[in-house]
């Protein structure tokens, strides 16, 4: 009854909010950034939703988990789309999940959040690892090596090595490869009526062709080439966002193959693996070198990076640290990414829901955890962005760049009341002219003059009554 109830309620919403309009795709084209049709650079600083879309009953967000998620700062959300949950029986694909993801995407866009489609997996199913993993449907697994599905915490907080050491696992993923009983070309078909459906909605910037995959590279060329043509023809003004295997992450030496189509984006994830294991965070070393594997990739690619995932456990000793240092190698590149993760259902016993994992930035009384912490960025700069630093404090921002007049304001979302209270700050803005927006949360700097422009947010400092 509760599923039926669910059902209707997100089917009206779809047809509610089916009329809504849009305002402008985001493109992905050569180079390190992101453009919007203005020609002006968007930032995309995004929250992963959620680790409980993996398993049953898979529908856990509402409309005050978008407001929620804006109320963050977050301008994008990295939407866990489950294969399992939309195709449970083969070609019968629920009309009741997709209008749920609907509801997910129209209340963002109403919020100015963008979405991104990741069809997601770990492990490619919940019927393999163990019973540790999550994505396909039991059908596309092969039957010889079906597991019952778990993901407990008590026998899944291993998930990764228990998935990784899985004969029946990588056997899983040789033969979805080479499609035996169809499974890839099935696969492609889901998501080709999932771009089907969001084709006409600006909000919904890509999809996230497949996450953290196993293969070779000659297996994943091939998947993106198919993958990446089905879902051009449904929705060609779509980025698609190109994940690395597995296997890239633990040898970064080894270059993936850049799909040969456009508009798209290197969407690595970053953990640090060895902080995973051990809970206590001493120091930079993993950020540094995976880093700088990260954006070699991106160069050589010629692509923007938009980094898929990363973030840390709560248990972790010092995960504040480890979050300044991530963010501080983000600001650095100026990438974009989504941290993982934001739980709505989060819990005391189930963590977030799946595995015991415990990544959220929310609690279960929607209080910020520590891995998350509140960072003023840039949001879109009129022209190309040169240098962006946040100080040490976490609040002081400074933003350089080269100003195009033609491509509008640059805008730097920096909410006076959350970051700073009601301490008096100084703006400082060589050759452009500042405001905030009516709520006070977003910095709006312009120019009519092209050139070199430069702006910083931080607190006064006080010395008789004048703000140094």
């Amino acid at each position: 009854m509760q599923y039926q109830t669910l059902k209707a309620l997100f089917i009206a919403i779809a047809l509610l909010t089916s009329s809504l309009t849009w305002a402008g795709k985001i493109t992905a084209p050569p180079g390190q950034f992101f453009k919007d049709h203005e020609g002006g650079t968007i930032f995309l600083r995004g929250v992963n939703v959620s680790g409980d879309h993996k398993i049953p009953p898979y529908i856990s967000m509402n409309a005050s988990d978008l407001q929620a998620i804006s109320d963050l700062g977050y301008n994008t959300i990295r939407l866990v789309f489950n294969w399992e949950a939309y195709e449970p029986v083969r070609e019968h694909y629920s009309t009741a999940y997709l209008a749920y993801i609907q509801s997910i995407v129209d209340e963002a866009s109403n919020l100015g959040i963008y979405s991104i489609i990741d069809f997601h997996q770990d492990m490619f199913s919940r019927f393999v690892a163990g019973g540790c993993g999550d994505g396909a449907p039991e059908w596309a697994v092969p039957a010889e090596l079906r597991t019952p599905p778990n993901n407990t915490p008590a026998d899944c907080s291993d998930w990764m090595t228990k998935g990784a050491t899985d004969l029946n696992m990588h056997s899983a993923f040789s033969s979805f490869h080479s499609d035996q009983n169809g499974v890839k070309t099935a696969y492609i078909n889901m998501a080709r009526t999932v771009a089907r459906h969001f084709a006409n909605y600006d909000y919904v910037i890509g999809y996230d062709l497949i996450n953290e995959p196993w293969g070779d590279n000659s297996e994943l060329s091939a998947l993106y080439s198919e993958m990446g043509t089905a879902l051009r023809e449904e929705d060609k003004d779509a980025i698609l966002f190109i994940e690395p295997s597995v296997l890239h992450f633990l040898n970064p030496a080894e270059h993936m193959q850049k799909p040969n189509f456009g508009n798209i984006a290197y969407a690595p994830h970053f953990y640090d693996l060895g902080l995973v294991q051990t809970k206590v965070y001493l120091g930079t070393l993993a950020i540094d070198l995976g880093f700088n594997s990260i954006v070699n990739e991106g160069e050589r690619w010629n692509t923007p990076i938009f980094l898929g995932e990363y973030g840390m456990s709560n248990e972790v000793w010092n995960v504040e640290g480890y979050m300044d240092d991530l963010y501080k190698e983000i600001n650095k590149y100026m990438m974009s990414g989504a941290q993982w993760g934001y739980t709505a259902n989060w819990t005391h016993s189930n963590k977030d829901g799946w595995n015991g994992e415990n990544f959220s930035v929310i609690d279960d009384n929607r209080k910020t955890q520590k891995s998350y912490e509140l960072r003023p960025f840039p949001t879109r700069v009129s022209g190309i962005p040169e240098k962006v630093d946040i100080a040490n404090d976490g609040k002081t921002i400074k933003l350089k760049w080269s100003h195009s007049p033609s491509s509008g304001d640059t805008q730097i979302y920096a909410p006076k009341q959350k970051i700073w209270g009601n301490k008096q700050l100084k703006i400082t803005a060589d050759s452009a002219q500042c405001s905030w927006n009516s709520n006070a949360t977003q910095l709006s700097c312009s120019s009519s003059q092209a050139g070199k422009k430069s702006v910083e947010v931080r607190e006064c400092i006080m010395f008789w009554g004048w703000c140094l």
